[in-house]
């Protein structure tokens, strides 16, 4: 299953590690929220800036798993 977050980081045709790079994460850790992990807070305040509000907070502090 992909996430908003893969799904939005795929169409905008940016890697997980340059993305990693700009929002001072891990690609690592980025691969575990793109796969559905729940994210920090503070990380999801950026998320949701970086994609103008596209990806929500709520979705990446509260994935719903299938």
């Amino acid at each position: 299953m992909d996430t908003n977050f893969k799904c939005f980081v795929r169409d905008r045709k940016i890697t997980l590690k340059s993305l990693a790079k700009e929002l001072h994460v891990s690609r690592e850790h980025l691969t575990n929220i793109a796969n559905g992990a729940p994210c920090g807070k503070n990380l999801a305040k950026r998320i949701e800036s970086w994609s103008n509000g596209v990806i929500s907070h709520s979705e990446l502090l509260y994935p719903v798993k299938n």
